[in-house]
């Protein structure tokens, strides 16, 4: 099984960006203890990962505006052998992954409209909903739960394009609407993209009843998710 990284400085913040290299590389030299590993980056990107990625694949791709678009171009080019997987996930072991599910991701996020993670969906939730995006996107409604999508493979291609349709379709939809939040915010705040990359994902897998298999049940690693990997020291001991 090829663990696939994606990167694009497109979506990197300054402020960040050369620790998330790093975490980029950490990851890579722990990991690769137990999978093979392929990182899809862009021509503008590929430069910073050439000292220690063995395989590195370019990929170019137009009009990325979310935080998970580059990730779901790379998505509809993958194997069968392959599974999408963010860089600040750590290993201990070979990954585990039951085959008797339709869609793997790495965890359930659950009371999403709620306390801790109201600020994450609700607003933007609602202010789709407000602005009719059922028109658009037929299934969409306030669910409590998504599934984190650190780790994220289909199982059935079928599916997966049915998914990939209604994603860049919602995009299209955002982009000609005219709604208050900003591109700039959409682009650079995980609690407006999560709604496109996550909550999307939740809704659609609740109406097409596809069984999930939430990979942090059984497996055990470190996801060091949101700002917090920013705010620590790397070390060889940290897994």
């Amino acid at each position: 099984m090829n663990l696939i990284y994606t990167f694009t400085k497109k979506l990197s913040k300054e402020v960040n960006f050369e620790k998330l290299v790093k975490i980029y590389k950490e990851s890579y030299k722990n990991n690769i203890r137990f999978h093979n590993i392929v990182l899809y980056t862009d021509s503008e990107s590929a430069y910073f990962f050439e000292d220690t990625f063995d395989t590195i694949i370019l990929k170019d791709f137009d009009n990325i505006l979310l935080l998970d678009d580059y990730k779901y171009n790379v998505l509809n080019e993958l194997n069968d052998g392959d599974i999408l997987f963010d860089s600040d996930i750590f290993l201990t072991q070979k990954l585990y992954i039951n085959d008797n599910f339709e869609l793997i991701c790495d965890q359930t996020v659950k009371n999403i409209l709620y306390t801790p993670f109201y600020t994450y969906y609700k607003h933007t939730i609602d202010l789709f909903l407000e602005n009719k995006i059922e028109d658009t996107i037929p299934f969409f409604k306030k669910i409590n739960y998504a599934p984190n999508i650190g780790i994220l493979k289909f199982k059935n291609k079928n599916t997966e394009r049915l998914f990939l349709e209604y994603y860049w379709k919602m995009k299209n939809w955002f982009i000609n609407s005219n709604l208050e939040l900003s591109y700039n915010l959409i682009q650079n705040d995980n609690r407006v993209s999560a709604v496109f990359g996550q909550y999307l994902l939740g809704v659609f897998a609740n109406e097409q009843k596809i069984n999930i298999s939430f990979l942090s049940d059984e497996n055990i690693y470190s996801h060091l998710s949101g700002d917090a990997k920013f705010h620590i020291s790397f070390s060889k001991n940290l897994i």
